[in-house]
């Protein structure tokens, strides 16, 4: 446990080599990001409340995490690979940013419970946003195929292309209005992306 400090950064490669860490709590720090796991299949729980995080990512070598606190951070969207994590049970993105919610969530069978109160999510009906984790997860899970439709060849040209994650992509950006995607390996960029009429900020960095 390293909470109620003033932490700013995460050193690459922290957590790297701690196969048996099974839970990391840095709550009440300073973080704005947080993109350090070990790859471990025994990592439980990561409890990252309070702070200032707008990035988290490269968390899918850790598919054994059942609860993951993200409260009261800057987080303004969910990394569509949230369903990496297969046996996570409580995610709780209370008091963030979030505009939208990736229709991945819905295949976690475990996810029981969900906390998005205080988040402007403006994609999601208030009576769907209350009435829990598996009221939440249908609806995306009935979105998901109406969203696939509507993309029709677009996606069918992704796919064809070896870069089905473009879709996931745009949608984000089209929530988001930011594109981060720092250190993807990232070969080229879709043209359907500058479709996007309202993106605010573009980072391609490191690919």
């Amino acid at each position: 446990m390293a909470s109620k400090n003033s932490i700013e950064e995460i050193e690459n490669g922290t957590f790297l080599n701690l196969m048996k860490l099974k839970h990391i709590d840095l709550s009440q720090n300073k973080l704005s990001r947080f993109n350090q796991f070990p790859a471990s299949s025994a990592l439980d729980s990561v409890i990252l409340a309070y702070n200032f995080i707008s990035i988290f990512e490269h968390f899918e070598d850790c598919p054994g995490i059942t609860v993951l606190d993200l409260k009261n951070n800057k987080l303004t969207s969910l990394p569509a690979s949230i369903n990496v994590l297969r046996i996570l049970k409580t995610l709780d993105m209370s008091n963030n940013d979030l505009i939208d919610l990736p229709n991945e969530l819905a295949s976690i069978g475990s996810l029981v419970r969900i906390n998005i109160e205080g988040n402007p999510l403006r994609c999601i009906r208030q009576s769907i946003k209350t009435q829990g984790a598996e009221v939440l997860k249908k609806y995306l899970e009935k979105r998901a195929p109406e969203e696939e439709e509507v993309k029709g060849d677009r996606l069918i040209a992704y796919n064809a292309l070896g870069s089905e994650s473009w879709d996931i992509y745009i949608r984000e950006a089209s929530a988001t209005k930011m594109v981060k995607l720092v250190s993807r390996n990232i070969k080229f960029i879709a043209n359907e992306l500058w479709d996007v009429t309202n993106i605010t900020q573009i980072d391609l960095s490191i690919n």
